[in-house]
């Protein structure tokens, strides 16, 4: 087989492993993502940064909601999940006072720190399979 055969062929391989690339980028971005999010919400920060409001009794609300968020990824998707006592906070304004303490984005708003985070991962994907190293 000549050369250029080889090369068209490990083109087309390379052309053919782009099929997997959301899938693997979202695989990647997991952990540095998790991390991003979880880092928020030590913090007591909605996912834009901005500090939630203190309790009315004073001091910080949602002291565990680092803990209480789990990050997945579902094909070319990162999905976040809270569990129900953090949900009512985020959603519904919780159940007393009607203060909402925004921890997940909302629905097509996702914030630039997170952005960041998947793009480098979809960015180095790409790299790594067009240079032929997936998948």
């Amino acid at each position: 087989m000549s050369d250029a055969v080889r090369d068209v062929d490990r083109q087309i391989a390379r052309l053919r492993a782009l099929d997997g690339v959301g899938e693997r980028a979202a695989a990647a971005a997991l952990g540095p993502l998790t991390g991003v999010v979880r880092g928020h919400l030590a913090a007591g920060q909605a996912p834009d940064g901005t500090p939630w409001p203190e309790r009315k009794a004073g001091g910080r609300a949602l002291a565990k909601a680092a803990n209480a968020v789990t990050l997945e990824a579902r094909g070319a998707s990162v999905v976040m999940q809270l569990d129900s006592v953090h949900a009512r906070h985020n959603s519904w304004g919780g159940i007393r006072g009607g203060t909402r303490r925004q921890q997940l984005p909302d629905t097509n708003q996702v914030p630039d720190a997170y952005l960041e985070v998947v793009d480098a991962a979809v960015q180095a994907e790409l790299a790594k399979t067009l240079a032929g190293g997936s998948p």
